[in-house]
């Protein structure tokens, strides 16, 4: 089974995006950071040479995720909502266009709140949040609540 190094993985893609992205002890600590942070999506690994590898098939399928990460890597509170918002537009118009709203009114854009709370919506919708309930709207914010808790504790 073909395999890569996700550090060779991620500059390579971060130099076609243009991304901050360096392949230095800092970014990669980052970067096994965020891997980690998301279970790896899923994907097995194996370490060799001190450096996780990754079957091409698996990297295939977490490209899309790693390519946003490595466009919003390093950069400012601002440029990572308006990645966000960007990416998900077509995906979430109706929460997209509320959330630039809520943004703007309340002038938080360069709040790091703004980003990290949109993020945490875009990670666990599955619909536009003018679809849920108040019930759905209660477990969401409940499961906010409780991811703030364990990243606070973490911290």
């Amino acid at each position: 089974m073909d395999t890569e190094s996700i550090f060779s993985y991620a500059t390579r893609i971060g130099a076609e995006l243009g991304s901050l992205y360096r392949d230095n002890r800092f970014d990669r600590s980052n970067l096994l950071e965020f891997m980690d942070a998301n279970d790896w999506f899923g994907t097995k690994y194996t370490v060799r040479d001190k450096e996780p590898r990754v079957s091409m098939s698996a990297l295939r399928n977490i490209r899309e995720s790693l390519a946003l990460w490595l466009s919003a890597y390093r950069k400012t509170g601002r440029e990572k909502l308006s990645i966000l918002l960007d990416r998900f537009q077509g995906q979430y118009p109706q929460t997209c266009s509320l959330y630039r709203k809520f943004v703007s009114e309340s002038q938080m854009a360069d709040d790091p709140s703004a980003w990290k709370l949109l993020d945490f919506l875009l990670c666990e919708i599955d619909r536009e949040i003018t679809e849920y309930s108040e019930p759905d709207l209660e477990r969401l914010v409940a499961l906010l609540d409780s991811s703030a808790t364990r990243t606070a504790a973490i911290a």
